[in-house]
């Protein structure tokens, strides 16, 4: 739990996507539950868990996913036990006889429960837009930080990175001791690098990895309880490091946030539970304020429709692969909030009147060179606000 907040702390915030963890966490759960008493029928307990999932956030598939990768390590494992209990003797043939019936029920959940995702107000319209983000995803990984491979030099993932370097380290000392690693050493290592090549599946790797590793330590008698406090130790140093200098202010962030992080002004911090990355102090203002035509910062979005929801935002994270006509949201996004040749037509295309951005964005230097255009309501040194005049 702890060392799951440490790692998981940059994340968190009042986001749809929490729903995946969740429902990821329940998800591994029913399989535990299955392993220990072998009672395959529990695993219908998936098809209402995907049911409610498809109703709440678009992230399901990677549930099926996480069924797929316990199938496998569950089969594989199986035949690992099998042969070394049976050596020259273990026959495939045997071994598929006595597990085709599972395999069978296993598709067939699968089959069950993906046909529940289809029940939502937006029928397969809902898959169209998941197939259509991720062919989309190419600007995703451009633009948005959260999208991008997680880097060894930036701060706010060091506490991750310290994690697993010793988790890595606890595997290769095990598997020099020759103790049955290959059985779980894969498929941890299939989720690493899917948290390595973008950073929005940490959090997946984290809730993932811990109870297999556990379970992994305990069959092998590996867990020392030395181990925890070194963990936890190296967790709190790189966490505190990277939260002193902000860069986790700037992990789920905007093209812009490499040049927030090398701006001379300095960036105030504002960590609150319920607003996660986005400017509470600011948000709160704009409350007390008349808004009309919202520009945004892309990373702000889901907030802003959370604490004012009948304020339209102009972008959020639903939102980089909408098209409208020739328009294309996530560009015009980027070209207006980057400060980029022509971003001034954009504004006037969209008639934007309002601006909640980053204090320290391109986009907010070169409003207040236009103080003939913009007033400047409201500026902590994180957030600004400019209204056209």
């Amino acid at each position: 739990g702890l060392s799951e907040l440490l790692m998981t702390w940059p994340f968190i915030a009042p986001r749809p996507k929490v729903v995946d963890w969740e429902r990821e966490i329940l998800v591994y759960l029913i399989w535990t539950r299955f392993e220990k008493t072998r009672a395959s029928r529990g695993l219908l307990w998936c098809v209402p868990l995907f049911l409610v999932w498809a109703n709440l956030h678009g992230g399901f598939p990677f549930g099926f996913f996480i069924l797929a990768l316990l199938m496998m390590f569950y089969l594989s494992e199986d035949i690992i036990s099998k042969k070394e209990t049976y050596k020259h003797n273990f026959s495939f043939v045997q071994w598929w006889q006595t597990k085709n019936v599972l395999v069978i029920w296993f598709l067939a959940i699968v089959v069950l429960s993906a046909a529940a995702t289809l029940v939502n107000p937006y029928g397969y319209e809902l898959h169209k837009d998941i197939w259509r983000m991720s062919r989309e995803s190419s600007i995703l990984r451009e633009y948005v930080t959260e999208w991008k491979p997680a880097a060894i030099t930036s701060l706010a993932t060091l506490p991750f990175f310290s994690y697993v370097i010793l988790l890595l380290l606890f595997v290769m000392s095990d598997v020099k001791s020759s103790k049955s690693s290959l059985r779980t050493a894969p498929f941890v290592v299939m989720l690493l690098v899917l948290a390595l090549s973008t950073m929005r599946f940490i959090p997946f790797f984290v809730f993932l990895s811990l109870p297999l590793m556990d379970r992994y330590f305990a069959r092998n008698k590996l867990f020392i309880p030395g181990i925890t406090a070194i963990i936890f130790a190296a967790f709190l140093v790189s966490l505190a490091y990277a939260y002193r200098l902000n860069a986790a202010a700037t992990l789920v962030t905007h093209p812009s946030a490499a040049y927030s992080e090398r701006s001379t002004q300095p960036l105030v911090w504002q960590r609150d539970f319920f607003y996660g990355q986005a400017p509470s102090r600011a948000i709160e203002f704009l409350k007390t304020q008349r808004v009309n035509r919202l520009f945004n910062e892309h990373d702000w979005g889901g907030t802003l429709l959370w604490a004012m929801p009948d304020t339209p935002v102009f972008i959020d994270g639903r939102m980089p692969f909408w098209k409208e006509g020739e328009r294309h949201i996530m560009r015009d996004y980027v070209t207006i909030s980057m400060a980029q040749p022509g971003w001034f037509d954009k504004v006037q295309e969209y008639d934007i009147r309002v601006f909640l951005i980053r204090a320290s964005s391109p986009l907010a230097g070169n409003l207040q060179l236009q103080p003939q255009l913009w007033h400047k309501r409201y500026d902590d040194g994180y957030a600004t606000i400019f209204e056209r005049k």
